[in-house]
């Protein structure tokens, strides 16, 4: 897998330069949106806030 920082700069300098069509265009941003996903996903698991009394 791509990290998403890769992921993104990659997508932003051909869509700049023209170079890239649609499917490669989610080849490339479906791993950014899974990343993004994992990350939410272990946050709200692992940051859960307390509730105060």
């Amino acid at each position: 897998m791509t990290t998403p920082q890769i992921s993104l700069g990659m997508i932003a300098v051909a869509n700049w330069v023209g170079g890239i069509t649609g499917t490669e265009e989610l080849a490339l941003l479906i791993p950014t949106v899974a990343w993004v996903v994992v990350a939410i996903a272990l946050a709200l698991r692992l940051f859960r806030r307390e509730q105060r009394q």
